[in-house]
């Protein structure tokens, strides 16, 4: 027991006598690195142009620690070659800002290294900070390009998209409004969702319309956008109207399918199909149609409604 006793205080000695952040390289400092940008496994839509932060003073009030020939470092993705110099010289008692360029970055992950380093070329701190930059991207899925849509349906227009981060995740990901341009005519942001309400904007309005939909990143940079060309008809349509309550039951599979071919093999194809399910199951003879036939789209110009 006494031996145990005897190299334990020669152990607390020696770490007293020769501290282990010596051999390291590292050096006590009152200084602690703040970074606010880029932050800390944050992704971002647009890659950070600028490093910032603060170097904040932590020491105890009469201990303060000059140290005028300090500069802090950064090097990006460990490359030694991107070296730069942010800072020079602390202050006792002070905090200090700082800030830089950081060079063109590749969509991915990066990682910026920031060292304090004080006279004799002693590291006091180090803060490392792993980031990620996105490749965003945005598509309209309805209406369809240069699609016509009647009139009766333009008072409950909308426009459905799909805003994608690559590799990126959503709740890591500062994701701005979408900006909404109806016939060059700027709506504003939009809340994220998958859809945009246009049935107060277009109020029927009959003719050709165009819908931009964008996203912007830092300082208003437009990072991704989607258009969609579309037009508000009044001619005149015609109708099927398809209303049943458990049509499975009632007719075979094959006399269904035969019925929407016949309907759907019409010369004419500017009509509407109104479906109505009376006994309120919410079932469609058009979607087991489609999923039936292997069909993927009703030819152009034929919109489903489904009541």
């Amino acid at each position: 027991m006494r031996r145990w006793w005897v190299r334990g205080w020669l152990l607390v000695t020696l770490l007293a006598v020769f501290p282990p952040w010596k051999g390291l390289g590292l050096e006590q400092t009152e200084f602690d690195i703040d970074l606010s940008m880029p932050l800390p496994d944050q992704h971002y839509l647009a890659p950070p142009s600028r490093v910032w932060g603060k170097l904040l003073y932590r020491g105890e009030a009469g201990h303060e620690a000059t140290h005028e020939d300090a500069v802090l470092e950064m090097v990006l993705d460990e490359a030694e070659g991107t070296r730069t110099q942010l800072w020079g010289g602390l202050l006792a008692g002070r905090d200090a800002d700082f800030s830089g360029h950081l060079p063109p970055l590749g969509l991915g992950p990066h990682e910026v290294l920031l060292r304090l380093v004080v006279g004799g070329g002693q590291v006091a701190q180090v803060r490392i900070v792993p980031f990620r930059v996105c490749e965003p991207s945005l598509s309209i899925s309805h209406p369809a390009e240069g699609q016509s849509i009647p009139h009766a349906r333009a008072h409950s227009l909308r426009v459905d998209f799909k805003l994608g981060l690559g590799a990126c995740l959503w709740d890591s990901a500062a994701v701005s409004p979408l900006s909404v341009t109806v016939d060059g005519r700027l709506l504003g942001p939009t809340l994220q969702g998958r859809s945009v309400d246009l049935s107060h904007v277009l109020r029927g309005s009959a003719g050709q319309h165009n819908v931009t939909l964008s996203l912007s990143g830092p300082m208003g940079r437009r990072l991704v956008s989607a258009s969609r060309v579309f037009s508000v008809s009044t001619a005149p349509r015609g109708a099927v109207l398809l209303y049943h309550s458990h049509p499975l039951l009632v007719y075979k599979k094959k006399w269904i399918i035969k019925c929407l071919d016949s309907i759907l093999a019409q010369s004419t194809k500017e009509f509407d199909i109104l479906e109505l399910d009376y006994a309120a199951q919410g079932f469609s003879v058009l979607d087991f149609y489609l999923n039936a036939t292997g069909t993927v789209n009703l030819p152009f110009g034929v919109e489903h409604i489904f009541l």
